[in-house]
């Protein structure tokens, strides 16, 4: 039934789906020819909107466009308008801070021009927002309230869809007769608007149902019906088609009608092949291991499951478990290599001492100037090489301490999902985490790289803590306007150590949901300041706790050594609460 509810939501993102080529040509030759600024407005308004479906960067373009002309000119529901737009463009890319943010703003603006109907659009917004973070409760809060300012509208534009969105909400928390009664509202309401779509996978949802009540017959018909209205639609839609031939496989399992479940989930497994959708290949492959085994054939059943493993989970813990492997052995030969380090310093340290009294004993001797001049400058250039030579491997050996720093937390948190039950959660957190070591893998043997490069991996990071913290933090990074992120290039993970602080000793500390913010400046060239400021406990509090518990952190001072010095890094309590630390940061390109 799982499979169910990923197909429902497939059919949800197709039904607001079609091509705007026409509207958007149109829409930019009227606007070569507008002169009003209420009529540029309203064109570059609906041209974002209408990319945001094909073209998510020319989108985010127009919108800000939009947003400075408004706010050039004082419109208020322009401004409005391109926030909203704004917000759905940053929940597309998954950047749940900033759209939260960006719709509350659209939100204040419209209730200020007491607007309803995009009062009504923007909680809507927000509890796809809310879907889309697994927080079903304020999700169907949101969508309620949306459902109620539609309902006293006229005409009910958006409201089919509102019902379609709350009844996959209702769904999920398993109160399989108020969800009916939702996707049959949306689907009776979708008829009437001609809204084909949106019909469709209401039908799907009143079909997923009747499945879950065990009304397997009435889910046949269900799902026979939205099969054939999605074989009529023009485009390519084999994606959904696939989806909807496992559920109707399903179905005919659970009435006994074995070869016909067969034949649909070989049309499935066909159809997914063909459009190379591991997620309908694996589900297929389950549903066939379910049909031998109905059937007694538990050698075809054995195939079916192994070809599910395969696409299920292998390919992403084998890699992940590689990676961790490959990091664990680089972490060790860094470790033996930084002892041999010491030694050696230790050993270098003698021999210059020894050198020295031997020099000045010659000088002392023949006070010859000459020979004064030339060890001088010998000692002075040996000293400058094995100085350049140090850095080198210290930099090295440092980062090779911190780059595991926060890799065995995140392989407990990956390990208490498991236990606890949460494989899908567990996956996903599986397949993020690959990504993430990946990266430091890569960055690892590197001095510089690039500061969007970082920026990715530090986001990368900050999404897999708030998940392992049950998202008791928010995280914003802003970065100054004249900063050209291709260009600039930093040593890699400078900032992890100083957010993973202010996470673990600042807000966690604190046990309420907190904010930390990256701030990057540049106040001249070739030098960032870079500021960690979070509304934790405050640092020397925290500190306290990480002295009491027996965790404090090599971390930061590693990094202040990697920036030259701690005269590079600045530490102070702010008066509102919580903690400013900046970084000044020489960067190369």
């Amino acid at each position: 039934m799982k499979h169910c509810l990923f197909t429902f939501f497939i059919l949800l993102i197709a039904a607001s789906g079609f091509s705007q080529n026409a509207k958007e040509k149109l829409l930019i030759d009227q606007l070569q020819t507008a002169t009003a600024d209420s009529t540029k407005i309203r064109l570059i308004r609906e041209l974002a909107a209408s990319l945001s479906k094909t073209n998510a960067d020319l989108a985010k373009h127009y919108a800000n466009e939009c947003l400075n002309l408004s706010l050039k000119t004082g419109n208020k529901s322009g401004e409005g308008f391109s926030y909203n737009l704004l917000g759905g463009l940053h929940l597309h890319q998954s950047e749940y801070i900033e759209s939260m943010e960006l719709y509350l703003k659209a939100l204040r603006i419209f209730t200020e021009l007491n607007d309803k109907r995009q009062i009504s659009a923007i909680y809507s917004n927000i509890g796809t927002l809310y879907v889309k973070q697994g927080n079903l409760k304020e999700a169907r809060k949101n969508l309620e309230f949306a459902i109620e300012l539609k309902e006293k509208m006229d005409p009910k534009k958006g409201l089919a869809n509102s019902y379609l969105s709350l009844a996959s909400v209702v769904f999920m928390e398993g109160d399989l007769k108020q969800a009916l009664i939702y996707f049959e509202k949306g689907e009776q309401l979708a008829q009437t608007t001609k809204e084909v779509y949106i019909e469709a996978a209401c039908l799907n949802g009143i079909a997923a149902v009747q499945f879950k009540k065990e009304n397997y017959s009435d889910a046949v018909k269900g799902y026979s019906h939205v099969l054939e209205l999605y074989k009529s639609f023009d485009g390519d839609h084999r994606k959904i088609i696939a989806g909807i031939l496992h559920n109707l496989a399903s179905a005919h399992r659970k009435l006994g009608e074995l070869d016909k479940a067969f034949e649909l989930l070989n049309a499935s497994l066909e159809l997914a092949k063909e459009i190379r959708s591991n997620e309908d290949i694996k589900q297929a492959y389950a549903g066939l291991k379910a049909y031998y085994k109905d059937k007694g054939d538990l050698e075809n059943a054995l195939i079916a499951e192994e070809n599910h493993s395969i696409y299920k989970d292998s390919v992403v813990n084998e890699y992940a478990l590689k990676t961790v492997n490959e990091l664990q052995e680089k972490y060790q030969a860094e470790e033996r290599k930084n002892e041999i380090l010491k030694l050696k310093e230790t050993n270098d340290q003698l021999k210059e001492k020894s050198r020295l009294r031997y020099g000045l004993l010659i000088v002392s001797v023949i006070a010859l100037l000459l020979i004064l001049l030339v060890v001088f400058f010998y000692m002075r250039q040996v000293k400058e090489r094995q100085e350049r030579k140090q850095s080198e491997l210290e930099q090295k050996a440092l980062r090779a301490q911190m780059n595991p720093h926060f890799l065995f937390n995140s392989l407990n948190s990956i390990q208490r999902m498991y236990i606890e039950g949460d494989e899908d959660t567990a996956n996903d957190y599986m397949a993020d985490f690959s990504r993430l070591l990946r990266k430091i893998l890569e960055n690892s043997g590197k001095d510089h790289v690039r500061l969007k490069e970082e920026l990715n991996v530090i986001q990368l990071y900050m999404d897999l803590e708030m998940v392992r913290t049950d998202h008791s933090f928010e995280y914003v990074c802003e970065v100054a306007d004249d900063i050209d992120l291709q260009q600039i290039k930093i040593p890699p993970l400078i900032f992890q150590p100083y957010l993973e602080n202010a996470i673990w000793h600042g807000i966690i500390s604190k046990k309420e949901k907190g904010l930390i913010t990256l701030n990057i400046q540049k106040p001249e060239p070739g030098k960032l300041i870079c500021q960690v400021i979070d509304n934790g406990v405050g640092f020397y509090s925290g500190k306290q706790l990480k002295l009491s518990t027996g965790n404090e952190s090599k971390g930061m001072q590693i990094t202040a050594e990697r920036l030259g010095g701690n005269h590079n890094v600045s530490i102070e309590e702010r008066a509102t609460g919580g903690t400013c630390i900046t970084l000044t940061i020489c960067y190369t390109t």
